[in-house]
Order: structure tokens, then C-alpha cells, then sequence
């Protein structure tokens, strides 16, 4: 992407986001909405709105290389998030479900499916690559130390003898088959030579010789070109994949964007020097003649007020702004806190809460209407429209002509660095005036004939006591470094290596169905395309984005449950790949005879703790959940499943919005645990929905694609694909893989694959039976989130009810 390209990208994305700043205005501002559809499409279209343009905010921030630019891009897009989260969780608590289906919506805006899609920043793991690459080299190192994994520079094991002669019999075996070979070859055209000896060979003239090859070459000609026709066809109207794929532009761009990337990093560098450079330049040069021309100002004024009343006034103090509120126009004064009874305070408490539920308990006896939807004030969107505004003033009408290579704004630095300085001389100003005040005004008292005056006494500040403070855990491990914990870790198997998983590489269509199927009074299901963008939401952004950590709801927890082979681990891995996470494995079987007993128990949840807020952000991941949580282990189980049943809500509730910890913990059997424990424990349930028809098609043809190889027509994958119907992804991979094998992929060229292949092996896997997956969808009606929709469901059913009766009536 180039800077022209770049900059056009960012003046469009700023004009859709003018527009969406006043529609929030608009919606803020509204009145309360009594019909639930009306106030559900008006969240809808926000949200759509906010996620067409997170794509080309991401985009524009990752390929844009002036560092100021940077600076503002981060900021509307680190905003954007924020308040796509908000609304998520708006809906969320509106709907009372995890999932939305927006398809009226996306042919509204006239946009594709692909536009809806869950984009995701890549800074999340490029700010995090070199420390990324740290924690996995110390690892890398604690894993060699154990044996896990063999070292680069060891040198293979010496081959035993009867190794070496096995590979001296199979080479002399075939020396000796070769040459063999070419006698038996020998002997063959011998015995031909004297078959045609003394036999008549007809002869042919020059001109029937070219004529019979005339004819058969256009013959065969000819059937290559009709056959090569037919392909050219079934390959335009998509029947067929292209035989020969041309070189993916996907590299191209891959290049580029990299490249750009590093020029990133150059000027970003230039421009952090200069912001040291210009300050200190500034300080040498004119903090003298700034500090000189300021306190001449504040004595003009001392001076000025003394004739007027004969006494010298009191300097604004520095909560007050200082001289800066008597000086400066472009000064802002700071909010005053608002005054509160300190006796009354406590009572005054109690008293608001009791009357929040004497008002709650009043409108369940009087069966008050709903007051209707309101949307919750953003903490964003006064972020956005900052941003906006730096746009405007700053780099909307800009002229770059001489900046081809985008370097910082001089002029910007040096601008914002001398206000920086002002503030810093202005402040020592105000310290050493006040003092020269306060001995004016002693010896204007002292002249008068009096003793010179009090001098007043400081507001003591008040101590934090135990209220409102946190108790800190004791620091078991004060003196051990980073390096040694994260060694304790992977040495006991908690910590662990991630796959370089993509959530792109998770496939699944979302649901284009889902408002028609309502309007047909349907409960709609959702799809792993919705599965990606949910957990992108709750899981990647706020990891990945320290700010909309802080700023939004907070999310501690999720749970992700799912028949095996669904795909819960690769998420798992992808969430920690896409958020730059570190990942701790504390499922009952992985820690099963570690750490034993209560201290043991207690230095464990420590390290973690300690080590994962260290490396922030960081994923806990249990797996089995359940078992935590089960009313009664197995005799047959050892692994002591309910060993983290306390631990986890303390670790939970010890989570701040500044702690990037996550716990995500992964299900088969949900059903099995107190759900009361298990809801507690787990914020948000994500469940895993089975495979539809667009799903598999698109995983078996990726999955059965080889590079350089044609499909064949015989490889029907529309049967295949109806085949699988019921089974998961990983049974579907696991029949690729067991069908496609190395062997094999060398006979493609002679021998294409058949659909008949596969059926032998997906014989012999187990699919998910209708009655197990209904089994899910029970569970869910039991979580707390599935019982307060049950109950808003059959609220709206009765009030339909009496809508339809009143109606008969009239």
C-alpha cells in the first residue's frame, strides 16, 4: 500500500466516522424505546457500522509509516474497538444470548458476507514479537535442558554396525539389480535383431511417410484442444479448480506490507530521538527567557492588584491551574470534585440502596410497564471524537508534497514540546513566586506595625486506610527472577509453547439466515463463523488492546463447550497467536502429581499470578472444565479434578481491569458439573455448533487441495461432503489425512483420487448423533444467561398472547 493509497483510505474511513459520531450523538440522547425489534436494529446498525470500519482503520495503522499520523490512527482504532465491545455487550444484555444474526441489515448497507467479518489488528502481535521471542527462547532453553527437544547443534548419534551394514547391503543390492538390468536389456535387442534379420521391411516413399504423420499429429492435436476447451469451460463456471494456480499475490502484498513495516520502525525511531533532541534544544535555548518573561507577568500583576486594593492577592495554587489560569487563553480548569457529608456519607449509601430495591420490589407488586431501552453512555465514543477533531485540525488540509517519504512534522514536535516545557517552567515559576509573595506580604505587614503573618498550614493529606484498598497477597518468590519461575513453569509442564494458529485458519460461514428464520418465529442457531467473531470480541481485542482492557466491561472468563473434534484447542492456541498471549495449562490431567498438597497448591496459583501479570497478557486454559466443578469424582480418576474449585474464584476475583489475564476453559461434557459453580465461575458460554454444508465443502476442498496437483472430476467432493454430514472438523481431517498420505500423494499424477476412498474410513468413525447435540442445546437452556432468556421468551409469548386475545375480542 503506498502513502497516496494510505492517506485516501484514512480520509474515507474519517468521513463514515463523522457520520457515525453523530448517529451516536443522536442515540445518546434518545428516548426510551419500548419496542425491543426498534431498539435492537438501532444497536445492529451501530454496531455494522463501527465493524465496516474497523477493517480499514486496522489497515491503514499497519501500513502507515508517518509516526504523528501513527498516533491519531491509534487512537480512533483502539477507540472503535473499545466500542464495538460495548455494543456487543449492549446487545448481549438486551438479547440475553451470546450470538446476533445482522443478514437484513449487511443487504441494507449492500455489503458481502467476507465484509462482516471480525477483523483483527495485527499490532496485537507485532508489538509482542520480541518479547514473544524471549519468553519462548527461555522455553526453547528450559525444554532442551529436559530433553523435550533436541539442540540444533548436537550432532546426530553414531551409526551402530549393524545399521551400517544394512545400508551397505541395500546399496550393493541395487548396484547389482541396476546392472543386471541392463544386460537382460541387452540380450533383449540381440534377440530382436536376429527375429528381423533376412525379413522384408516394406518400404514407404517421403510423401506417404508425411502424410501419415500430418495425420496422426492434427488428430491428437485436435483431441487436445477440445480437451483443454472443456476444462477452460468447467473451470470458468467453477466445476473445476485452475490446473495450473498462478504464483498467490498474497506473497506480493506479504513483501510489501513488510517492507513498510520496517520503514515503520526507522522513523518511528527518528521520531523518538527527535522528541528528545528538540526538548533539550528548547530547554537551552529559550527556558531562560520563558521563565524571565513569566515571572515579570506575575509581578505586573501582583503590582497592578496591590494599587487597586493595597494588598497583595493569593497565586492560584496548583489544583487551582496556577498562573496558567490567569494568563494563559487556552487554559481549561479542572473539574471541582463534588462536596460530600463525610458523616453522612455512609448512611446516605445505604439509604440509595435501599430505595433502588424498594422501587424494584414496587414495580414487580404493581406491575409497573417496562421504562423501555436506554443505551448506556460510551466511554469511547468522547475518545473518538477527539480523535476526529486532531484530524481535522492537523491533517485533513495538510499539504505533504515536499514529505514523500513521510517523516515526522518538525514543526509539530517542536510546537507541542515548548508547551510541554511551558508547563514545567511555569510550575517552578509558580513554586519560587509564592514563596516571593508570601515575603512581600510579611513585610507589608511588618511596615504596618504588626508581627508578621502565619503562614498557613497545608492540608494534611488524609492516609489510605484499609478502606478502599485492596490486601496484597504476600510475595512468595521475592527474589527469584523472571527467568526462573518461567523455567519452575515449563519444567512442571504449565507453561508451554503455542502453535502459530491464525483464527482465519478456523473455517466456517456465519449465519446468512438468521433474521429469516425469526421472522418465521424460529429460534435461529449460530455458525462457526459466528463462533470466530464472538470470541474475537471477548477474547483477542481486550487482550490485545490495553485501553479497551481497562475502559470497557470487563470479561474474566469464558467457557467454550463442544463435542470432540470441534476445533476448542485451535482456538485456544489462535487467541493466544492473535492476542500475543503467554498460555498456561492448569487442566487437572496436565497438573495432575505436581505441586501437591495446599502449599504446593498455593505456590502454583502464585506463579501464575505472578508470572502471567509479568508477561500480560496471558490465557489460563483448563480443560475438561467440568471436572472441576463435578458433583462426585470417578474412584477410577487420579488426576484430583476439584483441586482448583477454590482457587479459581479467588483468582478471578483478584483480576483487575488493569491484569490482561484470561481463564478459558474447554468442555465435552458440560452437563456434568454443579451449574450453579460452573456459571459462577465462567462469565460467557460459547457453544460449539455442528458443521454445516458450506463448512465442510470449504474444509475438505483446502483439506484434499495438493499444490501443483489438478483435482479431478472424479473426486466428487459435493457427495463426499453430504457424506460427512454429522461428523466435526477433526473427523474430517482425520479421514483426509489417513486417505492422503505421502504415498499416495506421489501416485496422484497416474492415479487421481476417488470419492470411493473415503468411504471405507468414514465408516469407521463415530459421528455426533442428533440426540448428543440436543444434549448441548439443553445444557444451554440451563446456563444463567439461557435461564433469564427462557424467561424473556415466555414473558413475550404471553404478552402476544394477550395482545391476540384482546384482538378476538374486539
Amino acid at each position: 500500500m503506498s502513502n497516496k493509497l494510505c492517506m485516501e483510505l484514512w480520509s474515507e474511513v474519517q468521513d463514515h466516522l463523522d457520520d457515525i459520531v453523530s448517529k451516536e450523538v443522536a442515540a445518546a440522547g434518545a428516548k426510551p424505546e419500548h419496542n425491543k425489534a426498534l431498539a435492537l436494529e438501532g444497536l445492529l446498525g451501530l454496531y455494522l457500522r463501527h465493524l465496516r470500519l474497523l477493517g480499514g482503520l486496522a489497515r491503514c495503522y499497519d501500513q502507515t509509516v508517518h509516526p504523528q499520523k501513527r498516533l491519531v490512527l491509534r487512537r480512533s482504532l483502539d477507540a472503535v474497538m473499545g466500542r464495538l465491545v460495548e455494543l456487543k455487550l449492549e446487545l448481549a444484555n438486551l438479547e440475553l444470548m451470546e450470538f446476533h444474526f445482522f443478514d437484513d441489515l449487511q443487504v441494507d448497507f449492500k455489503l458481502l458476507p467476507h465484509d462482516a467479518e471480525m477483523p483483527i489488528a495485527p499490532y496485537f502481535r507485532l508489538e509482542r514479537k520480541d518479547t514473544l521471542a524471549g519468553v519462548n527462547e527461555i522455553i526453547g532453553d528450559a525444554l532442551r535442558k529436559l530433553g523435550a527437544i533436541q539442540s540444533e547443534a548436537k550432532v546426530s548419534s553414531q551409526m551402530s554396525r549393524d545399521e551400517a551394514v544394512r545400508l551397505i547391503q541395500r546399496q550393493e543390492r541395487a548396484r547389482q539389480g541396476r546392472h543386471r538390468a541392463r544386460f537382460m536389456q541387452e540380450i533383449h535387442r540381440q534377440e530382436m535383431k536376429e527375429k528381423t534379420k533376412g525379413k522384408y521391411v516394406p518400404s514407404m516413399s517421403d510423401d506417404a511417410a508425411a502424410l501419415r504423420i500430418q495425420t496422426v499429429w492434427r488428430g491428437f492435436a485436435a483431441r487436445r484442444n477440445v480437451k483443454r476447451m472443456r476444462e477452460e469451460e468447467m473451470i470458468f463456471i467453477g466445476m473445476l479448480p485452475p490446473r495450473r494456480p498462478s504464483p498467490p499475490p498474497e506473497r506480493r502484498v506479504a513483501e510489501v506490507e513488510a517492507s513498510r513495516r520496517e520503514l515503520q520502525a526507522r522513523h518511528q525511531q527518528q521520531y523518538e530521538e527527535a522528541l528528545v533532541t528538540v526538548k533539550e534544544e528548547l530547554r537551552r535555548l529559550e527556558a531562560v527567557q520563558m521563565r524571565e518573561d513569566m515571572q515579570d507577568e506575575i509581578r505586573a500583576w501582583m503590582m497592578a492588584e496591590w494599587q487597586k486594593s493595597g494588598a497583595f492577592p493569593d497565586l492560584p495554587n496548583e489544583e487551582e491551574g496556577g498562573s496558567a489560569a490567569l494568563f494563559d487563553p487556552d487554559f481549561v480548569p479542572p473539574p471541582k470534585p463534588e462536596k460530600e457529608d463525610k458523616k453522612g456519607k455512609g448512611k446516605k449509601g445505604k439509604k440509595d440502596k435501599k430505595d433502588k430495591k424498594d422501587e424494584k420490589k414496587k414495580k414487580k407488586k404493581k406491575g409497573e410497564e417496562d421504562e423501555g431501552f436506554i443505551m448506556q453512555p460510551s466511554k469511547f465514543v468522547p475518545v473518538i471524537m477527539e480523535a476526529c477533531m486532531e484530524y481535522d485540525e492537523k491533517w485533513k488540509h495538510k499539504e505533504e508534497k515536499n514529505n514523500f517519504e513521510q517523516n515526522f512534522d518538525a514543526d509539530i514536535v517542536r510546537r507541542d514540546k515548548r508547551r510541554e516545557l511551558e508547563l514545567e517552567v511555569r510550575r517552578d515559576v509558580d513554586t519560587a513566586m509564592r514563596e516571593e509573595l508570601d515575603r512581600l506580604k510579611d513585610a507589608l505587614e511588618r511596615d504596618k506595625g504588626k508581627k508578621g503573618r502565619k503562614k498557613k498550614k497545608g492540608k494534611k493529606k488524609r492516609r489510605g486506610g484499609k478502606k478502599g484498598k485492596k490486601k496484597k497477597g504476600k510475595d512468595l518468590t521475592p527474589d527469584r527472577s523472571l527467568e526462573s519461575l518461567v523455567e519452575e513453569l515449563v519444567e512442571n509442564n504449565v507453561m508451554k509453547l503455542i502453535p502459530e494458529k491464525r483464527m482465519s485458519e478456523f473455517i466456517g460461514y456465519p449465519q446468512l439466515t438468521g433474521s429469516l428464520q425469526r421472522l418465521k418465529s424460529q429460534e435461529a442457531r449460530p455458525l462457526l463463523g459466528d463462533v470466530r467473531r464472538v470470541l474475537t470480541e471477548y477474547c483477542i481485542i481486550p487482550l490485545g488492546c490495553a485501553s479497551v482492557h481497562e475502559t470497557a466491561p470487563l470479561i474474566k472468563s469464558v467457557l467454550i463447550a463442544g463435542p470432540p473434534g470441534c476445533g476448542r484447542k485451535h482456538l485456544v492456541h489462535a487467541i493466544c497467536a492473535e492476542s500475543g498471549a503467554v498460555l498456561f495449562d492448569l487442566s487437572a490431567s496436565n497438573i495432575a502429581g505436581r505441586y501437591p498438597g495446599k502449599a504446593g497448591l498455593t505456590m502454583l496459583m502464585h506463579l501464575v499470578n505472578k508470572v502471567g501479570r509479568l508477561l500480560q497478557p496471558s490465557v489460563i486454559w483448563i480443560d475438561n472444565a467440568e471436572k472441576t466443578f463435578v458433583k462426585k469424582v470417578p474412584k477410577t480418576d487420579k488426576t484430583e479434578p476439584k483441586r482448583l474449585k477454590k482457587e479459581l474464584p479467588k483468582l478471578l476475583k483478584a483480576l483487575t481491569p488493569a491484569d490482561r489475564l484470561l481463564l478459558v476453559g474447554t468442555s465435552e461434557t458440560p452437563w456434568e458439573a454443579d451449574q450453579k459453580a460452573l456459571g459462577q465461575t465462567y462469565n460467557r458460554v460459547i457453544l460449539m455448533p455442528p458443521l454445516d454444508y458450506a463448512s465442510r465443502l470449504q474444509l475438505l476442498s483446502r483439506a484434499v487441495a495438493v499444490p501443483g496437483v489438478p483435482r479431478h472430476p472424479a473426486l466428487d467432493l459435493s457427495t463426499l461432503t453430504k457424506l460427512t454430514d454429522g461428523f466435526t472438523a477433526g473427523h474430517c481431517l482425520d479421514m483426509v489425512h489417513e486417505v492422503v498420505t505421502e504415498k499416495r500423494i506421489v501416485k496422484l499424477r497416474k492415479r487421481p483420487l476417488k470419492t470411493t476412498e473415503f468411504v471405507p474410513v468414514l465408516a469407521n468413525l463415530q459421528p455426533v448423533m442428533r440426540e448428543q447435540q440436543e444434549m448441548y442445546y439443553t445444557w444451554l437452556t440451563k446456563t444463567p444467561l439461557g435461564k433469564k432468556r427462557a424467561k424473556m421468551l415466555e414473558a413475550e409469548a404471553e404478552e402476544a398472547n394477550k395482545a391476540s386475545a384482546g384482538k378476538k375480542k374486539k
